[in-house]
This record gives C-alpha cells, structure tokens and sequence, in this order.
C-alpha cells in the first residue's frame, strides 16, 4: 500500500501536517469501485477491441499485447483487493478524480497514513460519487467500509 503515497499527495499542499483534516481511502473500496466503474470497464473493452482487430488481421504479434495486459490485470485483482498489491495503476487512472473527491469530503489533501495527532476523513463513500457508480458496486463499497472499520487501522 506504500505505493498509494504518490497518489495523494498532488493533492496536498505539503507532506507535513496541515490544518484541517486529512483524507484517507479504504484500500479495498477503492479497488471495487475503480474495477467496476466505467473507468475500468473501458480500459477493459478497449483492450478487448484491440485484441480482436489484431486476431482479425491475422497480426499474433499485436495480438500478444492485450493478452499480455490481461493476464496481468486478472492477476493483479484478487491481490489488490486483498491489500496485498500495489494499485499504481488503479491510483494513476483515478487521478482525474482525485481533486472532486477531496472537495466533496471537504479536505485539502489525502493521504495513505494520518500524521499523528492529525483529525481524519473517510472520503471513500465520495469516490463511487465521482466514479458514478452503480446501485450494485456502491453497496458492495458501504459493505466492504463496515466491515473495514471493525478494524482499526486498515485503510
């Protein structure tokens, strides 16, 4: 989850305290909610498309590309939502969305760990907001935040 880090802070003024409070995601919410998101679902039609405009053009070659990227992404899910995987990827396609998630939440900044002494703000029910979510993933994201604050600590 250290790789988080540089996903938040373009939104922070500074690394070190600041006034007011600071935000911090659930890990596994955020997975959810960026994979079944639109987003996500279209870079997963997209690379699709390409699959098939290669196999259509007899080109192997171009083929391996998209077959690569999946593979490796259907890899990658069950250990990002497990915590146990960077999300870089998932952190640099949510980026565009970063700074209306921060506003709604009211926080200047979001961060992977609070600081201490530092007041903090769930701003993972803004994220299927800006995601625009559907009914289904956003109560699959309240269900996984329940279960995650009977946790202390795990964000």
């Amino acid at each position: 989850m250290r790789a988080l880090a540089a996903w938040f802070f373009p939104l922070s003024l500074t690394a070190s305290a600041a006034a007011g409070p600071v935000g911090l995601f659930r890990t596994s919410s955020v997975v959810v909610a960026y994979y079944w998101s639109e987003l996500g679902l279209r870079q997963v039609r997209q690379r699709r498309e390409e699959l098939e405009a290669a196999k259509r053009a007899g080109d192997r070659r171009k083929a391996a590309e998209p077959e690569q990227w999946g593979r490796h992404a259907q890899r990658l899910a069950h250990p990002h939502l497990a915590g146990k995987a960077p999300v870089q990827n998932i952190c640099e396609a949510l980026q565009p969305f970063l700074a209306e998630v921060a506003s709604r939440a009211g926080v200047e900044r979001m961060v992977l760990s609070a600081p201490p002494g530092a007041e903090t703000v769930d701003v993972t029910p803004h994220l299927p907001d800006a995601l625009q979510a559907d009914a289904a993933t956003r109560k699959i994201v309240k269900q996984l935040r329940r279960r995650e604050s009977k946790s202390p600590g795990r964000f």
